[in-house]
């Protein structure tokens, strides 16, 4: 049995704090051309990973994946509000310093808990409601 694709999506999300706290420890990812190379790479790879947890579906709506992988970033700065609070330390201070130092602002902590809660919440919403919508029209009741 397959778990709802909600929590599919919400746990790809889980990944980010792994995948920032590698990036923060890797000297080779600490420059910004790297930093974006990388951020390409884990996005596609998000989405591979999208892709095959909704293989067993019959039909995706393509909004799926932008609200997937946007749920995916909600936890980013969500991780980066948390950091720049003091709550956690090593995931994000390379990005800081060398991607988006103006992320460190009191504005742009307050806008990433708002994207990492607020946000996330809604994504996480629009995919169960896309998902429902998609399977009552598939199978009517």
């Amino acid at each position: 049995m397959r778990p709802p694709v909600e929590v599919s999506v919400f746990l790809l999300s889980l990944l980010a704090p792994g995948v920032l706290y590698t990036m923060n420890n890797i000297p080779a990812f600490q420059e910004p051309l790297p930093i974006l190379g990388l951020g390409m790479v884990i996005l596609g790879s998000v989405l591979l990973l999208l892709l095959l947890a909704v293989r067993h579906k019959t039909k995706v709506d393509p909004l799926f994946y932008v609200f997937a992988e946007f749920s995916f970033t909600c936890m980013v700065g969500l991780i980066n509000a948390l950091e720049q609070d003091g709550f956690i330390s090593g995931f994000m201070s390379f990005y800081i310093k060398k991607g988006e130092p103006h992320l460190s602002t009191a504005y742009a902590v307050m806008m990433s808990y708002w994207e990492g809660v607020v946000h996330f919440i809604l994504f996480l919403t629009i995919i169960h409601r896309i998902c429902w919508c998609i399977c009552s029209m598939l199978c009517p009741c």
